[in-house]
């Protein structure tokens, strides 16, 4: 049996978006990476409320602080 790997935008937009609000905020970011096997040491420099910050600031289209459907295709 051959297995393949169905991959789509709105599959992993779903990943992110784990309590189905329709966007992507800074909690759902955080566990996501946790989940995905990021950790942070503590005193490494990475503050885990920055990163998730500058990345949703990064592709946040409208600014309002979360990663709705269409800004988080644009990001990819």
């Amino acid at each position: 049996m051959v297995h393949t790997h169905d991959f789509s935008m709105w599959k992993s937009f779903k990943l992110v978006d784990d309590w189905n609000y329709g966007f992507i905020d800074n909690n759902n970011l955080k566990r996501f990476l946790l989940g995905m096997g990021y950790s942070h040491q503590k005193g490494d420099g990475v503050n885990m409320k920055k990163l998730t910050n500058g990345i949703i600031r990064r592709f946040d289209l409208n600014g309002d602080g979360k990663l709705n459907f269409n800004e988080y295709k644009f990001s990819m």
